[in-house]
Order: structure tokens, then C-alpha cells, then sequence
């Protein structure tokens, strides 16, 4: 049997093709997995298989926690897609498919091994009984759709404690990201706002009647020029600014949104799987009184009986095998929850917020450097001025002395 815990799986990401309607992700493989046949190589595969691989885990894995799968969508700056939108949904992809092949289950299930090594394409055939399965129906029942009395009540303080937490973490990235999108207009408007003194200024210098400036109109002109420049160029740097914040925070914001989901979908099973074993013993003891019923009958026929029994059985069965799969899920999610989800939550969002404090140190160096040549300009000019001035003054002294020589020889 494979040491799930030292065997290792890796499936490198080598390139994308997003002009195809289903992008086609190029990989390559390494493993020291005794279940493939082949340790290394290389394969391909869509994004719709991605989804399958996806899917297909959260049926098969109730007990476990599976991340949402990265969206296709990239930020776009003005209706066009970035250079690098290859890079960026390998980068995203890669850093799911990761999480994937690490997980100990996960990496030594059958679902994987089919996904990294089928050349006929990935295909899994069979769809195992889910609590998943009838989440979308239960959350009916919670809403209040006429039967919701029926659902019993989570006793589990942790669970309800997971629960709080991913609703609120959930309501605060809804409001991060309208408090996002308002900066993003905001900046679009400064940067407007800049082009707009830009021109302004550019042409402010035409309209100056001052006589005592008009003896400056050099330097007052060149003044104008460099700042209109500058205002300028500062303006044009305001968009990409705002493009990256939202590039970066932005979708990050957006991917833990769908990533809350995933975890109230495994919650939300979870309860789910509670209320098919409320319902399940309610059947088993429904079943024993009907069996109780028809052995204190005087008139029984023992097929009834034996019916009776048989349908007792099986509901007992039922009840018993809803249990099992009840106690793994309440045993094994809230340790995914705790040890995957969180801590991975906590990476992406470092990460994001690191990479954004980069890129806005950037444009800020960039503006400071803009503002600085602008300094250096001005002070040229004074420079020169000062010097003239000194030499004027030089000048005026020389003439002086010579006056007072001429009129000593007089």
C-alpha cells in the first residue's frame, strides 16, 4: 500500500491555449506513486476536465474540503485582455491543481490518477451516492419551503461556529470588494482630473499679461510646459494603477467569494446528511411499528410479517449506512476546514496584498520620479537665474570702479 503521507504527486503546468473555446492546459508529470504506470510524462487537458476533476472530488469526498476551482475571467484594462493572461490563468490554475495533488487523499484517489494519466480524455463514469447530492434540495428546506420543521438542529458548536465565520468572511469580501470598485472609479477620476489641469496648463502661460512676467516669459513658459508634463504623465499613470489594484485585489476578492461558497456547499451537505439520518430513523421506527403492529394482529398472513421484517432490515440498513458516512463527515470536515481552507485563505490573501503593496510602490516611485525631474527643471532655472544675477551685478560693480578711475584721472 502507498505511504500516502511521504509519496509525492506533481502536475506542472507548461502552457495554455485561451483562443480555443474550452482553453487547453499542457502539463507534465512526476510522481513516486505505485498506482501509475508511468512515473514522468506528459498530457493535456480543458478546463471542462478541470471542472469534472473538481465535481467528481466533491461527490466522492463528502468528508473533505475541495477549493473552488479558479474562474477564466482576467481583469481586463479598457476592454483589452492583458499580455500576460497565459501566465496569470497558468499561475492560478497551477496554484489550485497544487493544492490537489498534496492533499493526501486526494493525490492517491483513482479520480486523479485517471485525470493526470488517460490518454482518452477524463471521463469518470460513476456518481456515488452524496449528501452533495441533495444539498440543493435542503436548502430549500432551510428556507422555509413548507417542511423545514423537519430538519433537526445542528448540536454541533463547532460547525456552527465555521458556519458564523465563513458568512461574515463572506459578507466582508462583499463589501471589500464594492468598497474596491468605488476606489477604482475614484482613481479613474483623478486621472481625468489631471489630464484635464494638464491642458489647462499648458495653456496658461498664452494668456499671461503681467508686464513684469512678460520680461520671464522664457522660464515662465518652460515652468508651464514641464508641469503640464508632469500633471500629464501623472494622470496617464493613474489608469494602469487602478487597473492593478483591481487586477490583483479584485480578483482575489472574487475568487474567495466563489471559495466561501465551496465551504457552505460542504456545510451546507453536511446538514444535509443530517436531516437524511433524521429521516432515515424516523422510517426504521415507522418500519418496527409497523412490525410490532402486525405480530400483535390475531388475522396475520406470515408473508406480511416477513415483508415487515425484511423492509425493517432495510431501513435499519439504511439508517445505519447514513450514519457511518454521518460520522466520517463530522470527523474529517471541520479538521479540512481547520488545517486546509483557513491556512490556504491566509496564503492567497498575504500573497495578493504583498503583490499589491509591490506594484503600488512602483507606480509611486514612478510619480515620485516624474515630481523629481520636474524639481531638478526648476531648480536649473534658478539657478541660471541666480547666476545672472550675480554676474549682472559683477558687471554693474566693474563699471563703477571704472567711472571712478576715469574721473580720478580727469
Amino acid at each position: 500500500m502507498a505511504n500516502i503521507h511521504t509519496d509525492f504527486l506533481s502536475l506542472t503546468l507548461k502552457r495554455v491555449d485561451v483562443n480555443r473555446k474550452d482553453p487547453l492546459f499542457l502539463y507534465q508529470i512526476e510522481t513516486t506513486l505505485p498506482t501509475f504506470q508511468n512515473k514522468s510524462g506528459s498530457g493535456e487537458r480543458t478546463y471542462s476536465e478541470f471542472e469534472r476533476l473538481a465535481s467528481h472530488l466533491t461527490l466522492f469526498y463528502e468528508d473533505l474540503y475541495v477549493p473552488a476551482l479558479p474562474d477564466l475571467s482576467v481583469s481586463t484594462s479598457n476592454g483589452q485582455r492583458p499580455d500576460d493572461e497565459d501566465n496569470v490563468l497558468i499561475a492560478r490554475m497551477q496554484r489550485w491543481i497544487n493544492r490537489i495533488t498534496s492533499h493526501p487523499r486526494f493525490k492517491a484517489s483513482e479520480l486523479v490518477r485517471e485525470f493526470a494519466e488517460s490518454d482518452q480524455g477524463f471521463l469518470p463514469l460513476d456518481k456515488p451516492v452524496s449528501f452533495h447530492r441533495q444539498a440543493s434540495r435542503f436548502k430549500q428546506l432551510k428556507g422555509g419551503f413548507g417542511i423545514g420543521s423537519s430538519v433537526p438542529a445542528d448540536t454541533d458548536e463547532e460547525y456552527s461556529t465555521l458556519a458564523n465565520q465563513t458568512q461574515n468572511f463572506s459578507q466582508g469580501l462583499q463589501t471589500a470588494s464594492k468598497a474596491l470598485y468605488a476606489k477604482f472609479k475614484c482613481r479613474k477620476a483623478l486621472s481625468s482630473a489631471y489630464l484635464d489641469m494638464a491642458t489647462k496648463l499648458s495653456s496658461l502661460s498664452e494668456k499671461e499679461t503681467n508686464a513684469i512676467i512678460q520680461k520671464t516669459r522664457f522660464i515662465i513658459d518652460s515652468t508651464y510646459r514641464g508641469l503640464a508634463n508632469v500633471v500629464q504623465e501623472c494622470g496617464e499613470l493613474q489608469r494602469p494603477q487602478a487597473q492593478a489594484e483591481n487586477a490583483v485585489i479584485g480578483d482575489t476578492i472574487v475568487y474567495q467569494i466563489k471559495n466561501t461558497q465551496s465551504v457552505k456547499d460542504c456545510l451546507d451537505a453536511r446538514l444535509s446528511g443530517l436531516a437524511q439520518h433524521h429521516d432515515a430513523a424516523k422510517n426504521t421506527d415507522s418500519k418496527f411499528k409497523t412490525m410490532n403492529k402486525l405480530k400483535a394482529s390475531n388475522n396475520i398472513k406470515a408473508e406480511r410479517v416477513n415483508d415487515a421484517i425484511e423492509d425493517m432490515h432495510e431501513a435499519k440498513a439504511q439508517e445505519q449506512e447514513i450514519h457511518r458516512r454521518l460520522e466520517k463527515v463530522n470527523k474529517n470536515l471541520k479538521r479540512d476546514l481547520n488545517m486546509n481552507y483557513k491556512i490556504q485563505v491566509t496564503d492567497d490573501v498575504t500573497s495578493a496584498i504583498a503583490e499589491y503593496v509591490r506594484a503600488q510602490i512602483q507606480f509611486e516611485r514612478q510619480h515620485l520620479k516624474k515630481w523629481e525631474s520636474l524639481r531638478n527643471r526648476q531648480d536649473s532655472f534658478t539657478g541660471d537665474q541666480q547666476a545672472r544675477k550675480r554676474s549682472e551685478s559683477i558687471g554693474r560693480a566693474d563699471e563703477r570702479r571704472a567711472a571712478q578711475l576715469l574721473s580720478s584721472h580727469i
